[in-house]
């Protein structure tokens, strides 16, 4: 009996003496790399056994880790969509489809946008040969923009759900033609910081767009080393020239993604459509609406359906799309009685992860879009980690298995290629200030450890905070995994 009790304590003091260590080697690698950030993080058991924490119960932005969110409630509605009133059957098939209407009677055809995040202009062309082939286009082409203002806000116009765009990405968010939508140019770097400009020639932009733009990571066909030199408005256009402030440190090609401002989506897009009929020998009127005909659908149609389901959640997850994370996200928080803004949005999505989920959320935990790109995105690393413990006990590898693996696909595909030990699937996360990695660890054992990781601060660059991350990630697998296991 005392043996056995020698033998507890024996156990009990070396777990304790293993996470010292384990904290002890993570806050040397803290202090190595950047004293002065801030670290929130969150370990636990897929039981709900908490390993390791340091700050959880703090809020911090969750750049784009909040993607897990929006995804996660989008699987389990596609498990039940009878569940949910207001979404479309078919979504688990047909996330988002086109549709192309032909009223004989008027000889007009209608087209309606159905928020496909990924609808191309060769879709568009496909559809239109289409229904010229099936004698579906009439003598007009409308264009159906039902609730394309902040006013009025309607199903059939999810790409632009919100009253306010401001931290977003303009109007790129709108359910239309959007690959045409940036500018590719090369930029040569200067010995001296003098600003820079460029002139732009045929580049293709017959729309309007706005002065000012703003800079993301990825807009960059490759990442600069020296990066903290080009700040995230470093560049503007104004309609002429893209004006560069700082110095370049080389020559480098660029990718420029210049949102449309939303008053301007139906010149955008009237021009757009009237190009691609033009290409095909299609001389036809096309006219803007905000109404569209009562017997709609019982005119002859045909459609054009989205990605499956499966593949816009792996494109979310593991390449981080924003635009496919927040038409997901409108799609899956309307509701009747409900105002349709970020806000509001943001509350049904709340509703729905405890009610799926029973999600606990903290006082400071907020949602106020699906792609994380708002820094008043809020959640507690806590938080975080408790859902993606209860998506794992709901759906297993079909839920993990959408983010991407260390050192194999999506935005971890350069990451994590030499671990010692064991593998890690996880939803990455970059915002100004702002590094983040949530997911799965996974040892021996088939059960996979469960983790959130925030970093923040500006004292160091932002790849730094993303190396620090690395090396927690690390040392848990090389000492806490095997410990633990």
């Amino acid at each position: 009996m005392r043996l056995s009790f020698f033998i507890f304590l024996c156990v009990i003091c070396l777990k304790v003496l293993g996470s010292c260590s384990l904290e002890s080697r993570i806050q040397e690698l803290i202090d190595s790399v950047d004293p002065y950030c801030d670290v929130g993080m969150d370990i636990q058991t897929l039981e709900g056994k908490e390993i390791l924490s340091r700050n959880n119960h703090r809020s911090y932005a969750t750049a784009s880790t909040q993607k897990i969110l929006s995804t996660a409630v989008a699987l389990a509605i596609s498990k039940n969509p009878e569940a949910f009133e207001e979404i479309d059957k078919r979504f688990s098939e047909k996330p988002f489809i086109t549709f192309l209407y032909f009223d004989p009677n008027a000889r007009k055809s209608y087209l309606v946008f159905g928020g496909d995040p990924l609808f191309k202009t060769q879709d568009l062309e496909f559809m239109l040969r289409e229904a010229k082939t099936k004698g579906l286009l009439g003598k007009e082409l409308v264009l159906v923009l039902a609730g394309h203002s902040s006013d009025s806000l309607s199903h059939l116009s999810p790409g632009v759900p919100y009253e306010s765009l401001d931290f977003c990405y303009g109007a790129t968010l709108l359910p239309t033609i959007i690959d045409g939508n940036q500018i590719s140019f090369q930029l040569s770097g200067k010995a001296s910081c003098d600003q820079a400009s460029i002139e732009l020639e045929k580049t293709g932009t017959f729309f309007p767009v706005r002065n000012q733009t703003f800079l993301r990571d990825r807009c960059f066909e490759e990442e600069i080393d020296d990066s903290e030199q080009i700040q995230r408005r470093a560049l503007s256009f104004d309609g002429d020239k893209i004006h560069v402030t700082g110095c370049i440190p080389k020559s480098t090609d660029f990718k420029m993604c210049i949102p449309i401002p939303l008053q301007h989506l139906p010149i955008y897009l009237k021009k757009t459509v009237q190009q691609v009929l033009v290409k095909n020998h299609l001389r036809i009127p096309v006219k803007i609406s905000s109404t569209y005909p009562k017997n709609l659908k019982a005119l002859k149609r045909i459609e054009y359906s989205s990605s499956s389901l499966k593949k816009l959640l792996e494109v979310s997850l593991k390449d981080s799309n924003n635009l496919v994370t927040d038409a997901l996200f409108e799609k899956i928080t309307k509701k009747k009685a409900w105002p349709r803004n970020w806000v509001f949005a943001g509350r049904v999505l709340k509703e729905h992860l405890v009610r799926l989920f029973e999600v606990n959320f903290s006082e400071g935990d907020d949602i106020e879009s699906g792609s994380g790109l708002s820094a008043y995105n809020r959640l507690t690393p806590l938080t975080l980690t408790n859902v993606l413990r209860k998506i794992y006990q709901k759906f297993g590898e079909e839920f993990a298995l959408l983010l991407a693996e260390g050192g194999v696909d999506g935005t971890l595909k350069d990451r994590f290629k030499d671990l010692a030990y064991g593998k890690i699937r996880a939803k990455t996360g970059t915002l100004r200030g702002v590094t983040a990695l949530a997911g799965y660890l996974y040892g021996k054992s088939q059960s996979p450890y469960v983790m959130t990781i925030v970093v923040t601060g500006a004292k160091a660059k932002q790849k730094a905070h993303r190396q620090l991350i690395d090396g927690i990630v690390k040392i848990l697998l090389e000492e806490l995994i095997r410990d633990y296991e």
